[in-house]
């Protein structure tokens, strides 16, 4: 008996009892930043080999839900999209940020998938190169590899204080990115532009493979306050390992560098260029604004002081307000920068500095120079 000949009919009954498995492919979308303002919209590409009804769900970094869009109707095959306006689920458009988005599709015998990529990729902490500052443009240059967040941060080399942050976790798409810098500390007291022991470090983490940004290029976190709906979050599908550092993994709303204040006291005399000065010990305030002490409060810090660019003296009890004493008497007369740092363990900083004159009371033109800037 010749069993081959009886092979294709065979094989023919066995593929036409096959139930092939509703999935989504070939997921993209057409362009990483749009701005809706201007009219523009975002597709999203996708591929499903069943007949389907599919939706795409947009969610913001805090993984909000802030938009449906469903096809019109069953649909299947190659070359499919959806398109978004930027818009919300009342019509407004949302605010200049990056947003991700998944699929479902439902078929019409009734199977059901999802395409979520949000917690498989991106979060990656990437290693930024080549970083150039040019003290005549004042711009910092630098090539991002991804769409990522970046921090730049401003130091001094040799264990010296953070002098200046800013960007802190905005959303940018991969390429050459020039970012306008004043060369001055926080306070802008210090002109770093040239400073010998100037240290730029540009930190960046890449983002989900479904994310996308709403245009313009903004310099600041900005996300939607008022959402006059029942609010609904993305179920995650993958929680990593906690890890120290790793700015990926926290909250949008704890993500970011604090900005601290140093104050001395209100009544210390001046000199005629209005720095206060100071000719014995001395009480300066440290503190945060109301709201961003909860952010802190969240994780263990420690607070660090800086003379001239140099380390002093750090508190790791970690407590807001505090007041620190600085002694001035083995300091030479004249003007100074002290520099106050809060370092938290998750990586978080903040940093803020105040410029003195040192006069020790020794000095007899202190009085003279005192009576001059009162009246």
């Amino acid at each position: 008996m010749n069993l081959f000949k009886y092979l294709p009919l065979v094989l023919m009954l066995c593929v036409s009892n096959l139930t092939w498995a509703l999935s989504i492919q070939n997921v993209s979308h057409n362009q990483n930043i749009f701005n809706p303002h201007k009219g523009e919209v975002v597709k999203i590409r996708f591929t499903v080999d069943k007949p389907s009804f599919v939706t795409a769900f947009i969610y913001d970094a805090r993984d909000i839900l802030l938009s449906k869009i469903s096809s019109k109707g069953i649909v299947s095959g190659n070359n499919l999209s959806l398109s978004w306006d930027g818009r919300d689920q009342i019509g407004r458009i949302v605010p200049a940020e990056a947003y991700h988005y998944t699929l479902m599709a439902y078929s019409e015998d009734g199977e059901s998938i999802e395409y979520d990529v949000t917690d498989n990729t991106g979060g990656e902490t990437l290693n930024i190169k080549n970083i150039r500052w040019d003290k005549e443009t004042k711009q910092i240059q630098y090539i991002l590899p991804t769409l990522s967040r970046v921090n730049i941060r401003i130091g001094l080399k040799n264990r010296g204080p953070l002098m200046n942050s800013f960007l802190n976790w905005v959303p940018r798409v991969g390429g050459v990115h020039k970012t306008t810098w004043n060369g001055f500390d926080q306070s802008g007291f210090i002109d770093l532009s040239e400073h010998p022991n100037q240290e730029i470090g540009v930190l960046a983490f890449s983002l989900s493979h479904n994310t996308f940004l709403v245009g313009p290029t903004i310099n600041k976190v900005q996300l939607i306050k008022e959402l006059p709906w029942q609010i609904e979050r993305r179920f995650k599908k993958k929680m990593s390992k906690k890890r120290m550092f790793s700015h990926s993994q926290q909250a949008i709303e704890q993500r970011g560098d604090f900005s601290i204040i140093f104050n001395l006291p209100n009544n210390l005399p001046k000199t005629k260029d209005g720095i206060p000065i100071i000719t014995e010990k001395v009480a300066i305030k440290l503190d945060l604004s109301s709201d961003e002490q909860s952010r802190l409060f969240a994780q263990r810090f420690e607070s660090v002081f800086y003379l001239d660019g140099q380390f002093i003296e750090e508190s790791e009890l970690g407590y807001i307000p505090m007041t620190w004493f600085w002694e001035p008497k083995n300091s030479n007369p004249g003007i100074h920068y002290l520099t106050a740092n809060i370092r938290a363990y998750e990586g978080n900083f903040g940093t803020s500095t105040v410029r003195v004159f040192y006069q020790p009371k020794t000095i007899k033109t202190l009085s003279r120079n005192t009576e001059t800037n009162n009246k």
